[in-house]
């Protein structure tokens, strides 16, 4: 907004002495600073991010060049890309104010780290800097985290590859769960979930409902998670069963913090 200042945000002026940052076109540098100065970027430079936020931010930029800007920052290991998460890998050994080994740097650090989805990216960000951080959950949980931009809808019945007949009375025409294989329901859910958590527009009722009480993208992941490990106890209305999933997470933590007060 207009007379905000925003966060403050420091990096080392020879940066731009770098051999591997001047080989950058103009494009690629300017994202790599608005991923670096942006308002999401935290303290040890890793992140929820999303392409839209870029194309908002660079408007003078084609989405063409800013998609090639990411994928050269990725293929130089600038910064690493794991769907929701962005790591810029050098950002926190190149902030000014990083000081290694420091007990409250890595404190905060690590509540930082706690609020993330449980990915690998998270788990190797924690090796790199040697923060006393662990998974404590399975890593590889079969979600889709590549960087593609353009994310096609969940097929349609009847354009599958399941032997079903496919004429059952279910609703609008979404694949009915007794006759869509395992696999295939796996799939839907995992694009499902890539195209919403690529469009921000399709969560921002939950964040402005909950207004920062919860960390949103960490509990869709988890929710998106214990679908995919249970494909028998799948569910056919997605977007209602995210919803039922944050509303019980928060009446939990309101339960909890009432009993502590009490």
């Amino acid at each position: 907004m207009a007379g905000e200042k925003g966060s403050y945000r420091s990096v080392y002026s020879a940066i731009w002495d770098d051999p591997e940052f001047q080989a950058f076109d103009p494009v690629t540098q300017a994202v790599f600073f608005c991923l670096r100065t942006s308002k999401d970027c935290n303290f040890p430079c890793i992140f929820p991010h999303y392409h839209s936020t870029l194309y908002e931010r660079m408007p003078n930029a084609s989405r063409r060049g800013i998609d090639a800007g990411i994928h050269a920052l990725i293929d130089a290991k600038w910064i690493r890309y794991e769907r929701p998460i962005l790591w810029i890998v050098k950002g926190l050994k190149n902030d000014p104010s990083h000081v290694p080994g420091n007990s409250k740097q890595i404190s905060g650090i690590m509540n930082i780290l706690r609020s993330l989805p449980k990915l690998k990216i998270v788990a190797d960000f924690a090796t790199y800097y040697s923060i006393p951080y662990t998974i404590d959950i399975p890593i590889d949980t079969g979600i889709d985290t590549g960087i593609d931009t353009g994310i096609e809808p969940p097929p349609k019945q009847g354009t599958g590859t399941g032997t079903g007949t496919g004429t059952g009375t279910g609703t609008g025409g979404e694949p009915t769960a007794a006759r869509v294989s395992d696999d295939d329901y796996i799939r839907q859910v995992k694009d499902h979930y890539n195209a919403m958590i690529d469009d921000p527009a399709q969560t921002q009722e939950w964040r402005n409902f909950y207004n920062g009480a919860m960390e949103i993208d960490a509990l869709l992941f988890a929710a998106c998670t214990w679908l995919v490990e249970n494909p028998r106890r799948r569910r056919s209305d997605l977007k209602k069963f995210y919803g039922n999933w944050l509303r019980k997470e928060f009446q939990e933590r309101a339960r909890k913090q009432d009993a502590r007060a009490g």
